[in-house]
């Protein structure tokens, strides 16, 4: 399976993980995956996913979505290809769930009508199983409502379908679960509830047969207005009189290939058949998918281990397997708890659970040898040519269960454990992780089964089962809770889930959360429960063995084992190599006994030894930039280890990209503790890493965090580095106001301190806010002071960079001769030089100095140039402008399809990122286009964003751009008064400056 579009539309990633399309690519990849391997044209793909309205966008709507697309689809192997004026994605049916689904409800149809029972019931039980939600779940549009509507219609009659005829085999006891999971998700499917009610009668549960029909009949009422259906009514009579016909039926063999039967009489008559499983839990809910792989592992292999965190579900979903299989064993069902985990309960030794199990089996005490190796040979001999399922729970390890295990390959031996047991080399293993989110949801509403306070649509019963991280043990704790206090609501349980007080929240009587985990705990030794509970101190979700050796003070060596040891133990997760994570809960537990065992010196000395090592390994990966991204302040004395872990900068990227959110969390964890050293160096090398990446986003909070640690211990260097980097984020973000104060503000703290370069730094920056509100001829004037000062004090790397940033002011003031002057001299202060990134700029501004020197041609080669070095050097936004910029090349050109593809190449590229001059930009060039074209509806749809924009950041120069836009698209639609009115507003914000646009606006009223 390759494409999911039940429960949200999603790829499989290179790894086995499932990754969720957003937004409108989601519905983009619906269609091409409904349509599996046929092409469909993009009107039709227009249409379907943003509505008849936009059909006349056609590619120019759908290009974008299908270019990221394909990067979203490469890991999994699929492309998407033009075909016939459309696109096809290349699968096969089989790929697609719900295809899949399709296809195997008419496999088991067939097979029904020619009598082979088997097959129709695997092919409706692996269909069912797939059903995990609803279909286009997250997509909107007319299209995908309807289809969503249709399939569920198809899935509840697969479900009616496939219950009827398991009834009319006489599986009731096997489905009653199963159909009341179903009856939660299609509460008023007339059909279902038949099933259910015929199921819970023949099961001996007349009294909750008639609750189905009551609430099935309200449900009716209130949400569809109308009765239930004669048939629902006539059976409802029928079972409230007890009528003879309703009995079960014998259970039906299965036909097989080799015209065999089994049943569950098969067995001699003179030969115990035990059936000690439990019953399933009530409310059992999802696990469809660990179901279906258990069972295609129990096909080939007589032992399966299923292992997992302790509340993880292990034993219910272990005991709804064996249920499920136990047709398949007609001499018996064993079951036996080992309490390898349970508390002052002692592990049954292999030798006590071996004479339980020959009891089980018939076997008098005279019967039952005295030795190990000798009641382990008997259970051998009683189970030989038999088949029989074995369930043992809550193993500890291998060596105890090893003696019970049958000889042969005709008995299922199941065995639960919150350890993996890899040296059981027969045993197929598998591990059981949370419950998905909707099963986790339907999980809750079963369990309280009071749809008035816990519905399944409500964002508090979402909202709860999310704080309880979708373990099964700590929702059926809250479901406890909620059923024996009628008066509480799910919002007010949710409000008593906070942090601090959860793990006391989950629990009941002699159930608990806490507890569970502490069984797990109590098998530790003294160093891996000091390891674990040390790692309850790290403040990021996951981390690895650098990080974990910090915090415990070991090696990174020592820490790698013992982090493998707690994941065996289920007490970590590692959903890749060398990354380990907690569950919610477990950290909430590991927290909690770190502040209970160690003392507050400890703790602090963990914390000191962990932002020690972040610090050094950020400086590390900040010394693999260029020397302009990778100065900032060092204020901690830490020990750097002798050699660098990274030798490239893609390296250093690689886990910057890995550890940021880490980084972040340790970083607000510094800052709440007051350790401010440590928050302002890692804030100061964080704000390094965003400002050369151009990912603003975060920066405000980095930079208030650093400004006010460095405030804190009085460094003024460090003080005015902060105000610097919070005045280019507000900037980015389009608060040209805000920017300029704190650029003033650092201006000031340099100017006192006297160090040149940081003068001159800050005099460039504000030249550069001051150029982005249109003030060039300020913008050069602050430069031109920041110039004398880097030649009078030899800062040549400074001089050029400034000589560059000079002639792009000068550009957008029509100075094109005096910009040529500025880059020559660059040209001159670059010889011999390294320095990629001046190199890059350089070839930049010499295209727009070429553009407005009438060459566009040259223009473009020199962009392109620029281009390729930045994605060279991985320079996103360097990406993004200089398509930008070739697009303007372009349409100088009149080349305006070529320029439409460069813009949308740009927004591609700009995706999210929360950029407003950027995004604006590229609407402003792709107007221009569209004007260009006399496309005047789709130019007025670009402005108006532009527009829009203006208005959210208060930004009075992406008002005035544009306003000059809308006044010609105005005009160019014979509206005088808008487009004069339009203009007007523009001249009123460009006549502060002497520039080619202001002259252009003038010209534009002067016409008549």
């Amino acid at each position: 399976m390759l494409v999911r579009l039940l429960g949200g539309v999603e790829v499989a990633g290179a790894e086995g993980q499932w990754r969720t399309v957003p937004g409108k690519r989601a519905g983009v990849l619906a269609v091409l995956a409904v349509a599996a391997g046929e092409p469909v044209p993009a009107d039709e793909l227009v249409h379907r996913v943003w509505g008849a309205s936009a059909v006349a966008l056609a590619d120019g709507a759908v290009y974008p979505h299908i270019t990221r697309l394909r990067a979203t689809l490469s890991p999994a192997g699929l492309t998407i290809s033009r075909a016939r004026g459309g696109y096809v994605l290349d699968l096969d049916a089989d790929q697609v769930d719900l295809l899949t689904i399709r296809a195997l409800a008419v496999r088991a149809r067939e097979a029904a009508e020619t009598g082979e029972d088997a097959k129709a019931l695997t092919a409706w039980q692996r269909a069912t199983a797939l059903l995990r939600g609803e279909a286009l779940a997250g997509v909107d549009g007319d299209w995908a409502e309807r289809f969503r509507q249709s399939f569920g219609g198809e899935a509840r009659s697969l479900l009616a379908e496939r219950y009827g005829w398991e009834l009319r085999w006489g599986r009731h006891h096997a489905v009653v679960d199963e159909l009341l999971a179903a009856m939660v998700r299609y509460p008023t499917c007339e059909s279902l509830a038949e099933h259910l009610m015929l199921a819970l009668y023949r099961c001996g549960r007349q009294a909750e047969a008639l609750a189905v029909f009551d609430r099935t009949a309200r449900l009716l009422r209130d949400r569809l207005g109308v009765d239930p259906s004669e048939s629902l009514r006539r059976l409802h009579r029928r079972i409230l009189n007890q009528d003879a016909g309703l009995a079960a039926p014998e259970p039906m063999a299965f036909k097989t290939t080799t015209s065999e039967t089994t049943t569950v009489d098969d067995a001699p008559a003179d030969t115990v058949v035990p059936a000690q499983l439990p019953a399933p839990p009530r409310a059992f809910v999802g696990r469809e998918s660990e179901l279906a792989a258990l069972k295609r592992d129990a096909d080939r292999t007589s032992v399966l281990i299923l292992d997992g965190m302790p509340g993880v579900g292990k034993t219910a979903t272990a005991v709804r397997l064996a249920t499920e299989l136990a047709q398949r064993y007609p001499d018996g069902q064993l079951f036996l708890d080992l309490h390898g985990y349970s508390g002052d309960v002692p592990a049954v030794e292999p030798a006590e659970a071996l004479v339980r199990l020959l009891r089980g089996l018939g076997a008098e005490a005279d019967q039952i040898p005295t030795g190990l190796d000798e009641r382990s040979a008997e259970l051998r001999t009683r189970l030989a040519g038999r088949r029989v399922l074995i369930l043992l729970d809550n193993a500890a390890t291998s060596a105890q269960v090893r003696p019970l295990l049958p000889g042969g390959t005709d008995c299922l031996t199941i065995i639960t454990s919150r350890r993996r047991l890899p040296d059981l080399l027969e045993a197929a293993p598998a591990s059981l992780d949370v419950l998905e989110p909707e099963e986790a949801v339907r999980l809750l509403v079963a369990a309280v089964d009071d749809p008035k306070r816990v519905a399944e649509d409500s964002a508090d019963t979402a909202a709860i089962v999310e704080v309880a991280g979708r373990l099964p043990l700590a929702i059926r704790l809250i479901a406890a809770r909620l059923r024996n206090r009628r008066n509480w609501t799910a919002g007010f349980m949710l409000g008593r889930l906070r942090d601090e007080t959860i793990l006391s929240e989950l629990s009941a009587q002699d159930v608990a959360v806490a507890s569970a985990f502490s069984m797990s705990y109590a098998e530790l030794d003294d160093g891996h429960r000091r390891m674990f509970r040390l790692l309850g101190l790290f403040p990021g979700q996951d981390f690895d063995a650098t990080f974990a050796a910090a915090l415990a003070d070991v090696a990174p060596e020592a820490a790698d084992r013992m982090l493998e040891d707690l994941v065996d133990a289920h007490l970590l997760r590692s959903a890749e190599p060398g990354r380990y994570r907690f569950h919610d809960l477990m950290r909430h537990y590991a927290a909690t006994i770190a502040t209970e065992t160690e003392t507050a010196a400890e703790v602090e000395a963990a914390r000191t030894r962990l932002y020690d090592t972040a610090a050094v390994m950020l400086r590390h990966a900040i010394s693999q930039y260029d020397s302009y991204v990778g100065y900032y302040p060092r204020l901690i004395e830490a020990v750097d280890p002798p050699e660098s872990p990274w030798r490239t900068r893609a390296e250093a990227s690689a886990w910057f990209g890995t550890e940021l959110p880490n980084l972040k969390a340790m970083l607000r964890s510094a800052n709440e503790h007051r350790m401010d050293r440590h928050c302002a160096e890692m804030a100061a090398a964080m704000s390094a890493y965003y400002s050369h990446h151009h990912a603003d986003h975060d920066l405000d909070r980095i930079g208030e965090w650093g400004l006010g640690s460095a405030r804190r211990i009085g460094d003024r260097e460090c003080e005015g580095y902060f105000l610097n980097k919070l005045a280019g984020a507000y900037q980015a973000w389009g608060d040209v106001g805000m920017a300029e104060r704190l650029h003033e503000q650092a201006l000031a703290v340099r100017r006192e301190l006297g160090d040149a370069r940081y003068i001159v730094s800050s005099l460039s920056n504000l030249a550069l806010v001051h150029g982005h509100s249109g003030e060039y001829d300020r913008a050069v004037e602050l430069r031109g002071e920041a110039l004398a000062l880097a030649a009078d004090n030899g800062l040549v790397e400074l001089e050029r960079l400034i000589c560059v940033y000079m002639a792009g002011s000068l550009c957008e003031s029509g100075r094109i001769a005096e910009a040529r002057l500025q880059l020559e001299r660059a040209g001159e202060l670059l010889t011999g030089s390294d320095d990629a990134f001046a190199r890059m700029s350089l070839d930049a501004h010499w295209g727009n100095v070429k553009r407005g020197e009438g060459d566009p041609v040259e223009a473009q080669r020199l962009h392109e140039r620029a281009l390729a070095a930045y994605e060279t050097h991985g320079h996103s936004v360097g990406q993004v402008q200089m398509h930008s910029e070739i697009a303007s090349d372009l349409i100088a050109r009149e080349l305006w399809d070529e320029a439409w593809k460069s813009c949308v190449t740009s927004m591609e590229l700009l995706g999210d990122t929360e950029r407003p001059e950027l995004r604006a930009e590229n609407l402003l060039t792709m107007a221009e286009v569209c004007l260009a074209r006399g496309h005047d509806e789709d130019a007025f749809e670009q402005l108006s964003a532009v527009a829009d924009l203006a208005e959210s950041r208060d930004s009075a120069v992406l008002r005035a751009k544009a306003d000059w836009g809308l006044a010609r698209v105005a005009s160019a639609k014979g509206d005088n008064e808008n487009a004069v009115q339009h203009a007007e507003r523009a001249l009123a914000y460009y006549s502060r400056f002497d520039t080619p646009r202001t002259e252009a606006i003038r010209r534009f009223l002067s016409q008549p």
